[in-house]
């Protein structure tokens, strides 16, 4: 039976100490392991700079690769594009924290400002086309009987004046808002529940 990834980083990680000081061979190899346990890329780009280094300190160059050599090989050219924007990036980093210093560009409080209406525009856009991220289903009960399933619970509190505190603690109380309570939809347990609109037509409405 295979180690697990991550049971044998946690094992060489503990064992061999201070990494750097191991040959690049060996550095080539946990980074490889460290990689595949942890899942980022900052290891997977170590990984692949220490396999280059290795190659050249070796001087294997055009020599037979071994199987972690021709793995790392398929990730060369994200690297040699990654080390031809660095130049690029680090300029563009620079001056973003330059206008961040100095409250200028999108930092400015214009900006800001403009950015915190659109994001509050567009989250009242969302609510009301019921596409709100943080929008949930509800199932609703009627006191004189029958339940049905809605998208957005604060759209049927303002729709039927009621305080949405009210409604919303009726989930874990036996408590009544204006002849309502509300629960959180269960895809197992309420799938049979129909949804408004498909209860207001059942009822003639």
């Amino acid at each position: 039976m295979k180690r697990p990834f991550e049971m044998t980083f946690f094992k060489l990680r503990d064992a061999l100490g201070d990494v750097s000081q191991l040959s690049i061979r060996k550095q080539m190899c946990f980074k490889y392991i460290e990689w595949k346990a942890r899942g980022l890329d900052k290891y997977k780009r170590e990984w692949v700079d220490l396999t280059v280094e290795f190659r050249k300190v070796e001087g294997r160059i055009g020599s037979k690769r071994t199987k972690l050599e021709k793995l790392a090989r398929g990730h060369f050219r994200q690297r040699r594009q990654l080390k031809g924007n660095e130049a690029s990036r680090e300029g563009a980093r620079a001056f973003a924290l330059k206008q961040l210093a100095e409250g200028t560009g999108i930092h400015s409080p214009e900006m800001k400002a403009r950015r915190s209406e659109t994001a509050k525009e567009n989250i009242k856009r969302q609510t009301a086309e019921n596409r709100n991220s943080n929008t949930k289903d509800w199932v609703i009960t009627c006191k004189e009987g029958g339940e049905f399933r809605i998208r957005n619970l604060t759209a049927f509190c303002r729709e039927h004046n009621i305080n949405y505190r009210n409604l919303h603690f009726t989930a874990v109380s036996n408590w009544w808002a204006k002849g309502y309570r509300a629960r959180k939809y269960d895809p197992l347990t309420d799938s049979g529940v129909p949804t408004r609109e498909e209860y207001e037509k059942e009822q003639g409405g």
